[in-house]
């Protein structure tokens, strides 16, 4: 117990708990600003589509391969990264390709017509690149080097938060979600590989 309290154990958390912080201020700020400006009609087809193209993916998108690369004793070696990082893009591609089939016929149950087919497809699309930062993201919490996580994951924050409430005040409508998520995630990953 006094380890947590003491050195790197307690900056780690600190980061971690004003990641955290910063966050959801960010995202509880720019929902209020952003549900006003573009009317719950674009607000909801967005968390329709996300649930569709993302929701089940990204519950199973690494099947548990990044705690696992976390927890394992030992040094990890070079063809265990690479298995992994290939798995988890195989999956990813997989399940994206699936729901993609899928795509019309959920959209006609939801009652959302084919001008949601591009967005989704690009939403799916951006969930196999935002899968590809788990390994090195799993490299970095392993080696307990959570400010620079924090460090990432705020700016992520701070591009999707700054990007969607500047697009919804010009009324730029879903596309708003999907140029933010988009931006997002390609600095993530990037920045985590």
């Amino acid at each position: 117990l006094q380890t947590l309290f003491r050195g790197q154990m307690s900056g780690a958390a600190i980061a971690l708990v004003i990641r955290q912080v910063v966050i959801m201020a960010l995202s509880v700020g720019s929902s209020v600003a952003v549900s006003r400006w573009l009317g719950p009609e674009v607000v909801g087809r967005f968390a329709i589509l996300i649930f569709i193209t993302q929701g089940i993916l990204g519950y199973f998108g690494d099947l548990g391969l990044k705690a696992a690369l976390i927890r394992k004793p030992g040094d990890l070696e070079a063809t265990e990264l690479a298995t992994a990082q290939t798995v988890i893009l195989g999956i990813s591609i997989t399940f994206a390709v699936i729901i993609g089939a899928l795509l019309p016929g959920a959209l006609r149950l939801v009652k959302l017509g084919p001008e949601n087919y591009l967005p989704a497809a690009i939403l799916l699309v951006l969930l196999i690149v935002r899968n590809q930062r788990m390994v090195p993201l799993a490299l970095l919490e392993r080696a307990m080097r959570f400010r620079v996580v924090s460090a990432v994951e705020a700016a992520e924050s701070l591009v999707y938060t700054a990007l969607l409430a500047t697009l919804a005040f010009l009324h730029k409508g879903i596309w708003c979600y999907v140029i933010a998520m988009g931006c997002r995630d390609l600095f993530g990953s990037l920045a985590f590989n």
